[in-house]
């Protein structure tokens, strides 16, 4: 166009910022955003609009976001709408509500794609009362008939650990179907309520609505994470009869429930009939190995995830250093710990240093574990390792060093009593009572709390 003199108009640049959305390519979306302020279109609402939708779809910083709309003009509904779905797809949750009062306040009237964006700001913020003030909102408008958004006031419900609420609500939502019952059990899940979740076929039976592969695949999580046997046996016969049994989310809800249920054999041979293994799948059978103690599996799995060239991720290191832990093989935790992370960049969590520092302190590497401790930084700066550390000085009876461990955690949680009773017990094996019991005086009288995390 600009080679042969067309010069392209806002409905062609908000065009180009859609193509450049799809594909994600921030740099390309970056210069037609450079060529759209130089022709003087940065205020047009529906080139704005489409910079929005770019922004918040490539940017990592909300900052892109906010500039963009800032420059509009005369933001219109859409505006403010991908302006919400911008804050919470950057974890501006707080900012979300805030944007949905002023779009009311200056006279827009919320769309159902506005409700939807800011009731899944609501359950993943968790917010009891901004979910139920958007409910009150969407019964006075009528916009309760879009079955979009009463899916995502049961998102926000579960989300915002209101899992009776939810499921009141879809009993009383006008429509409701297959995608309604798989948002609850998904939800359900994710929050703990697997019970709860593995009632929802009663609710499908009554409403005559048929499971589909999302629906057992989450059900079949459920049984799984409940050790519910007889029910996930019941939905692979459903799903072999339905003719969902083919489906990969259900045979990756198979490998997790049978891995987890001790059925390391039907794990493997629904594994085996995966064609092309994703992540969840690989994950699945490694953990069902490591699980169930055998260790040399699970290893060996892990070998031909990489072979196959599936890349592990952090749930795969986590599975690994737990079944290393499970034979107390200490070196090859250690090595896996740094060759996985270095070789497909994953980076480091609380879950995986736990791991560690346990299988370190059982077999008495010490020191090691503290160096370990002391050189990530994030990690460094939480108590919750350093009572680990204090309780592998009692098992292995290092007084100094038990003092030291206790002296940095008391450091960052001084009110966390745990830290002087370990230490109280390792004074007392090693033969310094005296000192044990001014411990247990300082909890007494100190009014200090108990943590939660041993």
């Amino acid at each position: 166009m600009v080679r042969n003199n067309i010069v392209p108009n806002n409905y062609c640049y908000a065009g180009i910022l859609n193509a450049c959305s799809s594909t994600r390519v921030l740099q390309s979306g970056k210069q037609v955003h450079t060529q759209v302020i130089m022709a003087g279109l940065a205020n047009d609402v529906s080139v704005g609009n489409a910079l929005l939708d770019f922004y918040t779809k490539t940017s990592n910083t909300v900052g892109d976001v906010i500039h963009v709309f800032k420059g509009i003009a005369s933001p219109n509904v859409v505006s403010w709408t991908t302006l919400i779905a911008g804050l919470s797809a950057h974890g501006f949750q707080e900012d979300c509500f805030l944007a949905f009062l002023e779009m009311r306040f200056v006279g827009h009237r919320p769309n159902s794609f506005t409700l939807y964006s800011i009731l899944e700001a609501c359950g993943t913020k968790g917010a009891p009362k901004e979910t139920m003030k958007i409910h009150g909102f969407v019964i006075k408008t009528n916009a309760d008939s879009d079955i979009n958004v009463g899916n995502a006031l049961v998102d926000a419900y579960v989300g915002a650990h209101m899992a009776d609420c939810a499921l009141s609500l879809v009993k009383r939502m006008k429509n409701r179907n297959v995608i309604t019952y798989t948002v609850l059990a998904s939800k359900l899940n994710q929050r703990g309520y697997h019970r709860l979740a593995l009632e929802i076929v009663n609710c499908m039976r009554d409403d005559d609505v048929k499971m589909d592969g999302f629906v057992i695949s989450g059900l079949l999580s459920a049984s799984a994470n409940l050790g519910d046997v007889r029910t996930g046996k019941q939905l692979h016969c459903h799903s072999v009869t339905s003719g969902f049994v083919g489906w990969k989310s259900v045979l990756n809800g198979l490998i997790d429930f049978y891995g987890k249920c001790g059925c390391v054999l039907d794990a493997q041979n629904a594994f085996d009939e995966i064609p092309e293994p994703d992540i969840f799948s690989w994950n699945g059978l490694i953990y069902g190995f490591a699980h169930n103690r055998l260790t040399t599996s699970a290893l060996s799995a892990l070998e031909d995830m990489r072979l196959a060239g599936e890349r592990p991720n952090a749930f795969t290191l986590s599975t690994v250093l737990f079944a290393c832990s499970q034979d107390g093989l200490a070196d090859l935790g250690v090595e896996y710990f740094h060759s996985l992370r270095e070789l497909y960049d994953i980076k480091p969590q609380l879950s995986h240093c736990n791991l560690l520092v346990d299988l370190l302190g059982r077999a008495g590497r010490l020191e090691e574990a503290v160096s370990l401790v002391e050189s990530i930084p994030f990690i460094r700066n939480n108590a919750s390792i350093y009572k680990r550390l204090l309780c592998a000085c009692k098992l292995h009876g290092k007084l100094l060093l038990g003092e030291e461990i206790a002296r940095r955690g008391l450091e960052l949680d001084p009110y966390d009593f745990e830290f002087y009773v370990v230490l109280a017990n390792i004074y007392d094996e090693a033969g310094r009572s005296d000192l044990g019991e001014n411990m247990r005086r300082l909890v007494r009288e100190g009014g200090l709390r108990k943590s939660s995390v041993l």
